[in-house]
């Protein structure tokens, strides 16, 4: 049987629109015509997911049918396409999931191209309509403008979230650094909520005090700053908040909670319950109404033909005053209403909550009527779905269908009706599904319910052990598609950083039950904290080193040791190589000679003072390892291992063919972060060759890029590096508005002090400024020589530049003891010589 243009090719099969027929191996497929019409429109819009509704108006145009047909005809589609054809999307719809037999359709992920640096809002990218608050919005709006620090406060479902995401939304094009939504619920360990702020955020903490490292990356900075669901954590939001207001003064605040967090400078915004008839009215009059109209609009997403009549108006309003305009609490009596009708779900729901409300008398009432409200929809679920419901409270931030799949399904057997489950609960408003590629997540009320059902079921510890390891499996397997050259650096990062919460959740489980997940975790966990998450790593670090035994497989604790190495390496370069000469001599042992170069790439790290030849000896092997036919993220920490030994040696020549090197391999492994430091090495590179106009270049592109980010202490850095080439190009009245605006940038702790104090010497020596120059060259000096840290070449001409002014100007011994006097100097010492007329 011939096939024409317009046909669809897929394995055995064959679509056949002008014919209107399948073909099963060249055999007509026996398929209704309904059934046809349904599998046509989910292959032809194959690139998305297609809603319930989509499906219906499309196959049923014009009819009237119940939902439970299309859910026939997917079945029967099932059956004879195989089941993993068409995959329900959990609060989505359908999706057709089978390549179609045409070239030039797969791309590979290890070609993804680098993410562009954006301004994090972490908003969803389409929100609910919010319904009946505009004069709460617009009134909120006012405060938000007004004053440092806005709570919400209301009752659990009444809509807190909601309208601060839509303030959010309003109002992120106001300030300079945006917006940005931080999501508090999933937390239960107060110390995380630093780390999760400053990851939402994506601003780098470096070392030290977690809170005082935030707020001073937060200290320059002009941003709306939203902590969603606080009430669980009050004494630590509470802290983080008046350490902000304190020192971040270009920072406001919007927190959401049940009780205010009683600071001094806080404004709460009491959110009352949504807006009731207390009368008998008519259906166009209760449309006025916010509570009536939230529930007309969930109800018609539940059943597309749902008017709101004179005849059904009385029972509506009934049910919106019985659940004393809860919004959540009247999204789950919505979602029941092609079950009952609505004249049914009032009587119901009026009994339900008089048996429910009884022996809760000391709970607020809205409270109580909350409880009854879930109670309710819980209890109109089956025995699955319950079974679902208060597994997925074991989630900590939501979770992919992959990872609901992993955990929650006991056998392959189960993977369906778990999906199904999640449908259903999405459904009902129990569950939300958030994010173009949906992660699911229960709702904050519905949680708590779950929680405290997990709880009395008996298999919460079976549960956490199943969700550790799900989660272990899931990390690993991720960072191993990247080590094999099977996933870019950036979209690893995306899916690490996706479950991020869970992970920690997992950490935290296994360091007291499980060590050797804790051990195999911690690495791909590390992964997905660098840069924002440094000072957690580093705890984290420290608390696995204990669960490592000689007794676990090698290539676990291979793992690890490589993994600390390379951790250490970013900050504490001493403490980096012992754990570096324990991975390679294990790597040595094992035969891994990918690990083995990674290790060496750690030992070879020229940035390092005093062991010249011992870090010869690391490149020369790391070197003699290097194969082609390895994966552009193995091979590229030994380019930028050979990068900094040649610029640290002089050999430019050697430094400029790894550094093309590098720059190809970033490319390839697809990593920005990779792209912008090979950009960074070029330019340090070109200003070592005496090449300044090159550098200045690089430096203001990468500046201009990095302007568009909150990652100010990187951008405080390059500044810095930008003010010493405008320096070498004789252009100082630039060198001095960079580094005034790199300095006015970050706040202490500062990144790179020593290379600050440097250059800012340089600069006074070159203004004439000689007694202020030699101080600020003395910090320099002595900050190098604390953290056995080599100068650089550019760095070195600097301190010899300068001192050859300094001795122009000044006799020796002058010029040692102001040295000497400078080598106390902090950081507000160092800014008040630097940037203040004079010469001190």
């Amino acid at each position: 049987m011939e096939t024409g243009p317009s046909d669809y090719h897929f394995g055995r099969f064959t679509l056949q629109p002008a014919q209107r027929q399948l073909l099963a191996a060249g055999r007509p497929a026996k398929l209704g015509a309904r059934a046809f019409d349904l599998l046509l429109t989910l292959v032809e819009q194959r690139d998305r997911v297609v809603s319930k509704n989509e499906l219906l108006d499309r196959v049923w145009p014009d009819v009237v049918v119940a939902e439970n047909n299309l859910e026939v005809h997917i079945w029967s589609l099932r059956k004879v396409l195989g089941h993993n054809t068409i995959v329900t999307i959990p609060g989505r719809g359908y999706r057709f999931a089978v390549a179609l037999d045409e070239p030039g359709v797969a791309t590979s992920l290890a070609s993804t191209p680098a993410r562009p640096a954006t301004m994090r809002t972490n908003l969803p990218e389409h929100l609910p309509a919010l319904i009946g608050r505009d004069e709460d919005l617009a009134a909120l709006g006012r405060l938000a403008d007004a004053e440092a620090l806005v709570t919400i406060v209301g009752a659990g479902g009444i809509g807190k979230t909601l309208l601060a995401l839509h303030l959010l939304d309003r109002q992120c094009h106001l300030r300079t650094h945006g917006v940005c939504w931080v999501e508090l619920g999933a937390l239960s360990d107060p110390p995380l909520v630093v780390g999760t702020v400053a990851s939402a955020l994506g601003v780098q903490l470096g070392s030290g005090e977690p809170l005082a490292a935030l707020t001073a990356a937060m200290a320059p900075l002009k941003l709306l700053l939203a902590l969603d669901n606080a009430e669980h954590l009050l004494p630590e939001v509470a802290r983080v908040a008046e350490s902000l207001l304190a020192h971040a003064g270009g920072v406001q605040l919007l927190v959401t909670s049940q009780a205010p967090l009683k600071l001094a400078q806080e404004w709460q915004y009491r959110l009352g319950p949504l807006a009731t008839p207390e009368h008998e009215v008519s259906a166009d009059e209760a449309m006025r109404y916010g509570a009536v109209a939230l529930f007309v609009s969930r109800a018609r997403a539940a059943q597309r033909q749902f008017e709101l009549t004179d005849n059904n108006v009385a029972a509506v309003c009934t049910v919106c005053r019985q659940l004393d305009g809860c919004a959540l609490a009247i999204e789950l009596a919505a979602a029941r209403l092609p079950l009952l009708g609505a004249q049914r779900l009032a009587d119901s729901l009026d009994e339900r909550l008089q048996l429910l409300t009884k022996g809760h008398h000391d709970a607020p009432q809205r409270q109580q009527t909350l409880r009854a409200g879930l109670q309710w929809s819980h209890a109109l679920l089956n025995s699955y779905e319950q079974t679902t419901f208060r597994r997925l409270a074991v989630f900590a931030g939501g979770c992919s269908l992959e990872l609901a799949e992993a955990v929650l399904a006991g056998s392959v057997q189960e993977r369906w009706p778990v999906i199904e489950a999640l449908d259903r609960l999405v459904d009902l408003s129990l569950v939300a599904a958030v994010g173009p590629v949906p992660r699911y997540r229960l709702l904050a009320s519905p949680q708590a319910l779950a929680r405290e059902q997990l709880a009395a079921s008996g298999e919460q510890v079976e549960l956490q052990a199943r969700h550790a390891r799900a989660v272990r499996d899931r990390f690993v397997a991720v960072f191993d598609n990247l080590l094999a050259g099977h996933c870019s650096h950036d979209r690893t990062l995306a899916l690490l950083e996706a479950d991020l919460d869970n992970a920690r959740a997992a950490m935290a489980w296994a360091l007291q039950h499980d060590a050797a997940t804790a051990v195999a975790l911690m690495r791909p966990l590390s992964a997905a904290l660098t840069g924002d998450g440094l000072a957690e790593a580093g705890v984290l670090w420290e608390r696995t080193e204990t669960c490592v035994s000689d007794d676990m497989r090698g290539s676990l604790r291979l793992q690890w040791t490589l993994g600390a190495a390379v951790h250490y390496s970013r900050r504490q370069m001493n403490r980096a190589q012992p754990w570096a000469e324990r991975a390679a001599a294990l790597a040595r042992q094992l035969g891994d000679d990918v690990s083995r170069g990674r290790a060496l790439a750690v030992l070879a790290d020229a940035r390092r003072a005093g062991v010249v030849d011992a870090q010869r000896a690391a490149l020369d092997e790391m070197l003699r390892l290097d194969r082609s036919d390895w994966p552009p993220y193995a091979r590229l920490p030994i380019a930028q291992a050979e990068c900094f030994f040649a610029m640290h040696t002089g050999d430019m020549a050697r430094n400029g063919a790894a550094l093309a090197r590098g720059l190809v391999l970033a490319e390839a492994a697809g990593s920005s972060n990779f792209l912008a430091g090979m950009q960074a090495n070029l330019a340090e590179s070109a200003l070592a060759r005496g090449d300044a106009a090159t550098a200045v270049r690089l430096l203001r592109d990468l500046v201009q890029r990095m302007a568009a980010t909150r990652r100010l202490s990187l951008l405080a850095q390059l500044r810095c590096g930008l003010a010493l080439a405008l320096l070498a190009s004789d252009e100082l009245p630039a060198a001095h508005e960079a580094a005034r605006l790199g300095w006015g940038t970050s706040a202490a702790p500062r990144a790179g002090l020593e290379n600050w104090a440097l250059m800012l010497a340089l600069l006074a020596a070159r203004d004439g400024r000689v007694r202020t120059s030699a101080r600020l060259l003395g910090s320099a000096s002595a900050m190098f020589a604390a953290r056995s840290a080599r100068m650089g070449p550019n760095e070195a001409r600097a301190a010899d530049e300068t001192a050859r002014i300094l001795s122009a100007a000044l006799d020796s011994g002058e010029v040692e003891r102001l040295r000497r006097a400078g080598q106390a100097l902090g950081e507000e010492q160092i800014g008040a010589l630097a940037f203040t007329a004079g010469d001190a």
